[in-house]
This record gives structure tokens, sequence and C-alpha cells, in this order.
């Protein structure tokens, strides 16, 4: 079985900072949230074990691909899923995983005075859009 890697999905936001009066801009980290890649997606069909032993509907990491959708709502790509194990050559040894992106809402709130960042990133996961035809 193959171990499940300590994944924490991690996102930091930064803000693009553009002087008016130059033609300069610095990227300044404005907050960090994290999102933990054990836990499930929102895909019921796809939650029996694949062929590793993993769940089907792990959420996992996502980084490939994140892309704004407007307001606090954006859409991440997983990597390809789990990894593999040997179990059929005809189709290269890939697991079953059916591609899929996630819906994320990404909240940005005002720090508390202590903090090092003005903002706290609070990610929750709203959706799951599996990728497949019959």
């Amino acid at each position: 079985m193959i171990r499940a890697r300590a994944c924490a999905l991690s996102f930091a936001l930064s803000a693009l900072t553009v002087a008016c009066s130059s033609a300069w801009a610095s990227v300044d980290l404005i907050a960090i949230g994290q999102l933990s890649g054990n836990g499930a997606d929102r895909s019921d069909a796809t939650a029996a074990p694949l062929e590793n032993g993993a769940p089907g509907n792990l959420l996992g990491g996502l980084g490939s691909g994140l892309a704004y959708a407007g307001c606090d709502t954006f859409l991440a790509v997983p990597d390809r899923g789990p990894n593999a194990i040997a179990y059929n050559k005809a189709i290269d040894d890939t697991a079953s995983y059916i591609n899929r992106f996630q819906t994320l809402n990404l909240r940005l709130e005002a720090g508390g005075k202590g903090d090092a960042l003005p903002y706290t990133l609070n990610p929750t996961l709203a959706d799951t859009t599996l990728l497949h035809a019959r």
C-alpha cells in the first residue's frame, strides 16, 4: 500500500504593487492558508480505492494549474492523481484515476495586530468536477 505523503495544500497570495510614477512593480506576500491533501474531494462516484490502494477521491496535491474564476472562486487541477503500481501494461500501468478539477473558495480575512502578514487565507473546497465521457 502506498503511504500517503504529508501533503498539505498551501496557498500563498501575493499583491502586485505598482507605483504610478515609475515603471517598477513589486510582489508582496499578503497571506498564507492551507487545505489538507489527505481529505476526500467532493466526488462520491470515485470513492472506491484505486489499484494502488489510495482512495479514488483523495484530494491530494493541487498546483499544476490554478485559475481565477471571479470573486473568491478559483479552479485548480491536480498533477495527475496518485502514483500507480504495475497492473496492466496495455494501458501504460497508470491508475484508473479519473482526471478532475476542483472549485475552491479562497477568502481573505484581515489578520490580527500581532500577525506577521496582513491577511489570513481561508481556503475551502466547494466542488469537484470529473473530466470524463462514457
